[in-house]
């Protein structure tokens, strides 16, 4: 499959004159190359010939919008650095590699090819990133190889200081056996295999929040994300071009509903509405289709054009092809009732206001609240007055300003004998017919936001995340979506610094990027290689800890490097899966405190915990599992069940015991046979065994959080703990009771009363706890999520979606 992937590009190459097809499969070196619409751009070529020729470059800038290619040069900007590279975006005078035509024809001399692209070029950056990921080693593990040098180091000594108080009795085999139980005790053996069971768990939940996860170990780096560098087409907004917003002479209009869906046009008469929806609906080139299992609509064609036809769609007649020098385009179609026929034209504000004698008004009640009282439903007036066209061009520069694509519209009734009707197609009739045009108003379109995405960039605000926007598409555009997805928050709307264009930040060496106190939440106008800048920036090493790419829309290189791919392209999803990273964070650092602290009781129980409520309102950590306060507290509730076990022992021992010093130098060894005398040092095995046992059941409820009270946690969501812990004591209180295991495999012997004293330890254990929780509590502060800045210090989570 890869080898027919490899070849599959057919293209049309220039040889002597004459246009030949061919296959592109390596680099070479080519004269010249053609394209026309629907094809595949099989290289990157500097456009010499262009008939209204269009490409869409989604797979490189991320933006919808075809861009309009031209054969002139780009002159240099005012105030742009001698040696700037100008964006992608910015570069219409060239193809490149891999971007479809979306229409027209063209043909260009070939720059580069393969891995010299600028498709290769970002196919090789991120390979390199996905490459430094794999070799490197996450927090986690860094962390559990430390956590097991330690572990290892203590367990030795303790096997030491056990041969030590044995005289250095090398020969007693049960010496020996103790060291060896000793250190190894100390060692939390099935932790590896419970964090691996973790995950795997996460990884189960995560694809059916279509999140699907390609390297087990990105799941720990997502729990510690402090700042998520996102594109904005089709992750933070839809995707898809749609109208949003119009203008009839007076009167705003609001377009609402679903991309491609029927609807929301309000606050108009039909007499004043019709001509524009047929105008929106009938001058273009694309196609609308239902697709019936979905109950969802696609287009194909240009996506401004299926962004107005998709209020209203009909077929045309006879069409004018958008042209670079005209800019606009029209189509002539017969009113069949009429029996007339009428020419709708779109196109720019400037273009079709000077192609307009006159325009509509809409009617009598919308105008006299807009102030024009007197005018009546679709009133035509003629001619233009210089004041509607400042008006007209007012409300255009403040619907742009909104970051929308502002199109004009216009038609006009036109006197056709059956000779001319034959004659519609010619273009010598263009200018007969594009002139003297009603202007009809504007239409606003734009890729809007997903509906949850505000919510979600409002949840990663509480969470103390960083959310920044990186895009293609042009300033106002960025600042707009931004502004309407929350970026940047209140508090730093007044900082221009926070919205900033590609070449500002391309001209920015290290230096300078080191002294800024705060990156840029929105970046515009954007190439691969500067979104690489943009990482370099946040995490101080280059690469990000978790890369995800987009399923849906992605480009196959960004899918194939990355650690999560998303199967609804969905930034809501990308908030979704952090706030499972720090589940799984959580959780791990809830059995590692059990399993150091005791051993492995609930461990599947704490596995698959559900996330805390707090989970997404505390700070991003920037530490690893092995915290100060978890050693802290493995250190205390170790220490505290080990004392209250051993004080259970000795208590037990020296209640029955008829000769108290006979516990410090038992008369037979109670290590090999059970003997009448020994049944005092059984029984206390049996309390101490019991004891401790229970006390790490009820230590699995104060391992479900580290700071929480018991009393608030026990009934959240306990339901596969209490099985737990039932389980754990149908096991555990038979064992003293059973003959022949008792005493021949854990040298126990049966006890009554006693359970009283195991009641009481288990009481005592419970209330220092809490009054440990509660001090930490008073003294022991948490950073509470907070926007988190760039300081000094390295960025240890940076999140990085790509498509």
């Amino acid at each position: 499959m890869n080898s027919l992937q490899r070849g599959r590009l057919a293209t049309t190459l220039e040889d002597s004159g004459a246009d030949v097809t061919a296959r592109i499969r390596e680099p070479a070196t080519i004269a010249s190359s053609s394209t026309s619409m629907g094809d595949q751009v099989p290289a990157d070529m500097r456009v010499i010939d262009a008939v209204n020729l269009a490409a869409t470059e989604a797979l490189l800038t991320g933006e919808p919008i075809a861009v309009r290619k031209s054969i002139d040069p780009i002159m240099p900007r005012a105030g742009m650095p001698v040696n700037a590279i100008l964006p992608l975006g910015d570069q219409v005078c060239m193809a490149f590699k891999s971007t479809t035509v979306a229409y027209g024809r063209g043909r260009g001399i070939v720059t580069a090819t393969g891995m010299q692209s600028a498709i290769g070029a970002m196919a090789a950056q991120v390979a390199a990133g996905a490459k430094a990921r794999a070799e490197s080693k996450t927090p986690l593990e860094r962390s559990m190889m430390r956590m097991m040098m330690v572990c290892l180091g203590v367990a030795l000594v303790l096997g030491v200081i056990v041969f030590a108080v044995n005289k250095w009795a090398f020969d007693a085999t049960q010496v020996l056996l103790y060291a060896i139980a000793t250190a190894v005790a100390i060692l939390p053996e099935g932790l590896p295999a419970v964090v691996t069971v973790i995950m795997s768990f996460g990884v189960s939940t995560m694809a059916k929040q279509r999140a699907i996860v390609r390297r087990l170990v990105s799941l720990e780096a997502l729990g510690q994300v402090t700042h998520i560098c996102s594109d904005k087409t089709g992750t933070l907004t839809e995707g898809t071009m749609a109208a949003v917003a119009g203008w009839v002479l007076g009167v705003q209009i609001t377009i609402t509903g679903a991309f491609l869906a029927v609807g929301g046009i309000e606050d108009l008469s039909r007499a004043a509405l019709d001509p524009v929806l047929r105008v929106m609906g009938m001058c273009h080139t694309c196609s609308i289709t239902l697709d019936k299992t979905t109950s969802m609509y696609s287009g194909t064609g240009d996506m401004a054009e299926i962004a107005l036809a998709s209020v209203e769609g009909v077929e045309f007649l006879a069409e004018y092809l958008f042209d670079a020098t005209l800019k606009c385009m029209s189509v002539v179609y017969r009113d069949l009732v009429a029996n007339q026929f009428v020419i709708l034209t779109k196109g720019t504000v400037e273009a079709t206001v000077a192609r307009s004698a006159s325009y509509q008004v809409a009617d009598a009640a919308m105008a006299h609240a807009a102030g024009r009282a007197g005018e009546t439903a679709a009133t035509v007036h003629a001619p233009t007055p210089d004041y509607v066209t400042n008006e007209i061009m007012a409300r255009a520069e403040a619907m742009a300003a909104q970051g929308l694509r502002v199109l004009a519209l216009a038609h006009r009734y036109l006197a056709i004998t059956g000779t001319n009707e034959l004659k519609l197609q010619e273009p010598t009739l263009r200018s007969e017919y594009e002139r003297d045009l009603v202007f009809l108003g504007l239409v606003g379109i734009m890729d809007p936001p997903r509906p949850e995405t505000a919510g979600a960039v409002a949840a990663c605000q509480t969470a103390g995340i960083v959310v920044h926007m990186i895009t293609g598409d042009h300033r106002v555009t960025a600042a707009a979506i931004a502004k309407q997805i929350g970026l940047p928050s209140p508090a730093d709307a007044a900082n221009p610094a926070r919205v900033m264009v590609a070449p500002q930040w391309d001209a920015l060496t290290g230096e300078h990027v080191d002294a800024i106190d705060e990156l840029p939440l929105v970046l515009a106008r954007c190439s691969p290689e500067t979104k690489v800048k943009m990482i370099v920036a946040m995490t101080g090493e280059g690469y990000a800890d978790a890369g995800i790419a987009m399923g849906l829309g992605g480009a196959d290189v960004t899918k194939q490097a990355s650690d999560l791919t998303l199967t609804d392209d969905c930034f809501a999803t990308v908030v979704q899966a952090i706030a499972q990273g720090r589940r799984i964070f959580a959780n791990i650092q809830k059995l590692t405190l059990h399993l150091l602290s005791g051993n492995v009781s609930e461990v599947v129980a704490l596995i698959i915990l559900p996330a805390d409520d707090d989970v997404m309102r505390v700070a991003p950590r920037r530490h690893g599992v092995f915290t100060r306060e978890l050693m802290t507290d493995t250190f205390v509730y170790g220490v505290v069940m080990g004392g209250l076990t051993l004080v259970q022992f000795v208590a037990v021992a020296y209640l029955h015991a008829v000769n108290p010093l006979d516990m410090i130098v038992p008369t037979a060894s109670c290590n090999k046979v059970f003997t009448p005398e020994c049944e005092v040092v059984f029984r206390a095995r049996a309390v101490a065994f019991v004891t401790l046992s229970l006390l790490l059941l009820v230590h699995g409820l104060n391992c479900r959080s580290q700071r929480t009270s018991v009393v608030r946690t026990i009934w959240r969501d306990a339901k596969v703990l209490v099985i737990a812990m039932v389980v754990g004591l149908v096991v555990i209180v038979p064992l003293p009771y059973l003959p022949v295991i008792n005493t021949k495999v854990f040298q126990h012997a049966p006890f009554d009363y006693e359970w009283g004293y195991i009641a009481a330890k288990l009481a005592v254990f419970m209330l220092v706890a809490e009054a440990y929780k509660a001090a930490k509590r008073a003294w022991w502060r948490v950073p509470a999520a907070v926007a988190v800045t760039r300081d000094d210090e390295e960025v240890p989570g940076a999140l990085v979606l790509e498509r």
